[in-house]
């Protein structure tokens, strides 16, 4: 799987230590972005960069967020044993009632290939499965993943 590698410029030190033994899925909330564009919100919000080790774009093509080592900033309570992979879209209510074949394609094979290194039996969450949230909506296609 080719991972598109980005140079972000992190706004202080990233954590190092994450132990992950669950995979956190997210929508971005958004019709579009990437994971520089996340990156940039999320120093704006006053956080280090972005949150997500993974971020898919509609086309699949699958972007580095943080490296799997570090904690991630995704999932309050969770970051420091998840990896956080968000797909750009909003899979909740009436704006998108599908993923792109493209990206849910990305999708499946990154999940393989983190269930290689770790575990194969690495369980699947929605963020909404511990935070108050509809992310990452009720169409985003967990049945299909």
């Amino acid at each position: 799987m080719n991972v598109v590698e980005i140079k972000h410029k992190w706004n202080g030190s990233l954590k190092y230590g994450n132990k992950p033994s669950k995979i956190i899925v997210h929508h971005s909330a958004s019709l579009t972005g990437d994971a520089p564009t996340f990156h940039k919100w999320h120093v704006d919000w006053g956080w280090v960069g972005v949150g997500y080790h993974y971020v898919i774009l509609k086309d699949g093509t699958v972007q580095r967020g943080r490296p799997e080592t570090a904690i991630g900033s995704h999932t309050k309570g969770h970051n420091s044993n998840s990896i956080g992979i968000c797909c750009v879209g909003y899979y909740h209510g009436s704006k998108e009632k599908s993923m792109p074949e493209a990206q849910k394609e990305a999708l499946v094979e990154l999940i393989r290939n983190i269930r290689k290194k770790y575990s194969p039996t690495m369980k699947i969450y929605g963020h909404r499965d511990f935070n108050a949230t509809s992310c990452p909506g009720d169409n985003f296609p967990f049945a299909e993943i």
